[in-house]
């Protein structure tokens, strides 16, 4: 390669990626289409490449997702969170399926919103302790953690600051970073409160009666 009058940086890290999500294919579009999901998998690895990005890190990983975008021939190094962990009847886990199910999200009880908790699981068994290791066994280097009451609008059950507090005691014991999706004013008190290490998204919202 002739490198003469160009630059040479650094392989660069997209550090809020999520592989799985297509903003421009909802659910229906892919039952309809589903070589247009196929031509998405095989471009988007490549995509980073093209564009700089040689490392990426997936903050709500679900492992189907991290298999079918390492198997293409050509991808940047994936580091992931494992699953993002949600309160039930909240942001991103308005319906709890069966535990049995693939989709069955990383939960965490939380007391300060006991009514939105399935009648037919143990809270004990949905401690932020357990919801750590959860993520950590999909081999995360890092946890998410979902803080929305509702981006202004709705009023979602949400994690308050001893949960997200605990959730960030226990990632820290085993050296991971805790991460927040928190985009409201809210939220980023809740999340700095908590001393989380890093807060994900941009304010967007302004201030939540």
């Amino acid at each position: 390669i002739d490198g003469a009058g160009r630059y040479l940086i650094p392989g660069l890290i997209d550090s809020h990626v999520h592989v799985g999500h297509s903003a421009a294919l909802d659910d229906d579009a892919i039952d309809s289409h589903p070589e247009l999901w196929r031509a998405y998998r095989a471009q988007v690895p490549r995509a980073y490449l093209a564009f700089g990005f040689t490392t990426i890190v997936d903050l709500d990983l679900k492992p189907r997702d991290q298999a079918w975008f390492e198997a293409t021939p050509l991808h940047p190094r994936f580091y992931g969170c494992g699953r993002g962990v949600h309160v039930a009847g909240g942001y991103g886990a308005f319906h709890v399926p069966a535990l049995s199910s693939p989709n069955f999200p990383n939960l965490v009880y939380e007391p300060e919103e006991a009514k939105s908790w399935p009648a037919g699981l143990d809270p004990r068994d949905f401690t932020p302790a357990s919801a750590v290791a959860r993520a950590q066994a999909q081999h995360a280097i890092c946890v998410k953690a979902f803080v929305e009451s509702g981006f202004g609008t709705f009023h979602w059950p949400m994690m308050h600051t001893p949960t997200l507090q605990a959730l960030r005691d226990a990632a820290k014991a085993r050296g991971m970073p805790l991460m927040v999706h928190a985009n409201g004013l809210d939220s980023w008190r809740i999340a700095l409160d908590a001393r989380a290490d890093i807060i994900a998204h941009g304010l967007w919202v302004g201030d939540v009666a």
